[in-house]
């Protein structure tokens, strides 16, 4: 109609053509002939755009962290990197498993260095002693035993001969449980006896990398049981025989528990990181979040097998399922915190960090009495260290990013602040920034039952006659829906394109509502002169042929909505407020508090909150230094209810025109690039 082709939707938005009813018709009928349906939504999903310009350091820091994250190439490489490490880890244990074999040839004996009831080991409480194959106890041939049964007595040692092993075993006596042994050592010698290797310890384990780590210094709960085996000293070596309840049976083979925890645990990471690295070039950044608790859970299943494995098969190891049960703890707190703090995820991963760091030395210090710089280098190794100066880097690099963000608006910062003071230095102006706050109470607590203390979108109830052809045809498909529509509940809207046509649709009855509000309040508008230069025009001074030339503000573009909803509000499409947006400039500050009046006492309108940013007394740190008064209201009258829009939340700002004036396009740009360091 007007001889203008445009090729988008947004294009005829960003215009600034839309002001009648007409051109309203033309952008919704566009809004559904050009697009398919949910191509606002599609677009919401595509985070890469919505973090795109935005600082590495800070999308950290924004409402979706994790899908933000994967967004750039950085943390791409990043997780790559680290699928890498876990890989070669879990290569490692493999080669780890494949080694672990038998013990060097080698003369082997059992040395044993204190008993139950203490004192020195002169006569040791051991019935039978011998050498394990592949779990298969071998009863030493010929031992010296006494015949009470009290065990042997050979310079409190007992040989186990230069057979091949990879374990052993003893049984205690049924004579005294107080000469059980509860300290000993295993050791072999490859040159006769000269030297002695330990191989075997009264407490062992397995390290992250695969290695025994003994701990003879450690007592081993020794079975006091009173059950003989005296069937062990009568069979031949190589044959199975069954260990009663007081045998004490070492097998060195990597165990179960091991291979979940270090093993299948390092895979899982690895997959997990690779996902992470993929998700974002395969466009599916959108699931970070899921991503990421799922690896959690995988891990925390991990372990819980691990802790079972060790309750059931492998008691010995009771000390690593401590560290089990800890490590789990922490894991489900990690991704409780992830879920519901999402905003806050690297908080949650440095409190994570911090509490696995000292609660697993803790472990380490207590349950094997390790020397405590020993256990700080061996943390330091770790996947949790890793963690915590990832965490501790964010916030230093966020930091810093955060510094380039104060020094870019720094000279506008103090220009807006220089100006306000000297506006504010007289009298009258500050009498009247007064009067404009005890205004802005006063219209808070007049509309305080219907006010917000964080605005949102909710369903519009439709009319009981559309209500129940809806019904009759089936559209609403269930009693809460159904409850929905009635307006019983108060559900939000979840769909970014529904949000954008109300908004098309609010914008020109919001135009005729800033009108009405500037001639009782001596508002201005700006107003497009030629040169394309803008000046700033009394409404009721303006001409009916020149009403044309005025610029009203066009709804938010779609690419900066998305980019509010990823950074700023987890893509929650409800707290858009801003879509549908008008301004008011005004000379004088007192005519800001009359049009606050005149919106207050509009009949029509229902304020959901107000920022008074020309208080005296707000941080103008806050907003780099710029000024203004902003409203949240909706328009509830017959038509608004009629077109569905008596819900839809906008904004009102209300400008003074010195901070109008200071405005400009290299300011604006100044600006942009502030909130894309800052993550906003």
């Amino acid at each position: 109609a007007s001889g203008v082709t445009y090729n988008s939707v947004d294009a005829v938005a960003s215009a600034g053509a839309v002001s009648t009813s007409a051109d309203v018709a033309l952008l919704v009928y566009l809004q559904s002939t050009l697009q398919p349906g949910g191509a606002y939504n599609k677009q919401a999903a595509n985070i890469y755009k919505a973090v795109n310009f935005s600082s590495s350091s800070s999308v950290l820091f924004t409402s979706n962290p994790m899908s933000a994250m994967i967004s750039k190439r950085i943390f791409q490489a990043i997780f790559a990197a680290a699928s890498l490490y876990s890989a070669y880890l879990f290569a490692d244990s493999l080669q780890v498993v494949e080694r672990s074999g038998y013990f060097l040839d080698g003369v082997k004996r059992l040395r044993i260095l204190e008993l139950r009831g203490g004192g020195k080991p002169s006569k040791i409480g051991i019935a039978a002693a011998g050498i394990m194959q592949n779990n298969c106890q071998i009863p030493v041939a010929n031992s010296p035993v006494i015949t009470e049964g009290l065990g042997f007595t050979v310079n409190d040692t007992i040989a186990l001969g230069a057979m091949p092993s990879n374990g052993y075993f003893f049984v205690t006596s049924d004579y005294d449980s107080a000469s059980d042994p509860v300290r000993w050592v295993v050791e072999t010698s490859a040159d006769n006896g000269t030297t002695w290797t330990p191989i075997g310890a009264s407490v062992w384990r397995f390290g992250s990398e695969g290695a025994l780590e003994l701990h003879q210094s450690l007592k081993y709960n020794t079975p006091t049981r009173d059950k003989a085996m005296n069937m062990l000293m009568n069979s031949t070596p190589g044959e199975a025989t069954d260990p009663s309840d007081n045998a004490v049976l070492v097998d060195l083979r990597i165990p179960l528990s091991w291979i979940l925890g270090s093993s299948v645990e390092k895979i899982v990471y690895a997959l997990g990181f690779l996902s992470f690295a993929m998700a974002g070039p395969l466009g599916q950044a959108w699931c970070g979040k899921g991503l990421w608790i799922a690896l959690l859970v995988e891990d925390a299943i991990v372990t819980s097998i691990g802790i079972a494995v060790v309750a059931v098969a492998e008691p010995w190891f009771w000390r690593e399922a401590v560290k089990g049960w800890v490590y789990l703890a922490l894991l489900v707190m990690l991704a409780t915190g992830s879920g519901w703090f999402e905003q806050h995820f690297i908080a949650v991963l440095l409190v994570y960090c911090l509490l696995i760091f000292i609660s697993i030395s803790a472990c380490e210090i207590t349950l094997y009495q390790r020397e405590l710089q020993q256990v700080l280098l061996e943390q330091m190794a770790s996947l949790t260290f890793f963690g915590l100066v990832f965490g501790l880097a964010a916030i230093y690099f966020r930091h810093l990013a955060l510094r380039r963000a104060y020094k870019l608006v720094v000279a506008d910062r103090c220009h807006y602040d220089s100006c306000w003071d000297v506006f504010c230095a007289e009298p009258a102006v500050k009498a009247a920034l007064l009067s404009l706050r005890t205004e802005v109470n006063y219209t808070m607590a007049v509309q305080w039952p219907r006010t917000m203390k964080v605005p949102r979108q909710y369903q519009h109830p439709l009319p009981m006659t559309e209500r129940n052809l809806m019904r009759q045809l089936g559209l609403v498909s269930s009693p809460l829906a159904f409850k929905i529509c009635a307006g019983g509940l108060k559900e939000p809207v979840r769909c970014l394109d529904q949000l954008f046509v109300q908004a098309m649709r609010l914008n020109p009855i919001l135009i005729d509502k800033v009108q009405a509000w500037a001639l009782e309040s001596r508002g201005c508008f700006p107003c497009q002169l030629p040169g394309n230069n803008v000046s700033f025009r009394r409404f009721a001074d303006v001409p009916p042929e020149l009403m044309n030339s005025i610029r009203w503000a066009s709804v938010k573009s779609s690419h900066r909505a998305i980019e509010k909803l990823v950074r700023v509000y987890g893509q929650d499409v409800s707290r858009l407020v801003d879509l549908c947006r008008q301004c008011i400039v005004f000379d004088d500050a007192a005519d800001i508090a009359n049009c606050l009046r005149a919106i207050r006492t509009d009949p029509s309108v229902i304020v959901q909150r107000i920022k008074n940013r020309l208080d005296l007394e707000y941080n103008s740190s806050q907003s780099a230094g710029y000024r203004d008064v902003v409203l949240n209201l909706q328009i509830s009258n017959e038509q608004t209810a009629t077109l569905g829009v008596d819900r839809h939340v906008c904004e009102v700002q209300l400008i003074h025109r010195i901070f109008a004036d200071l405005k400009n396009n290299e300011g604006h740009c100044r600006y942009v690039e502030f909130r894309n360091l800052r993550g906003e």
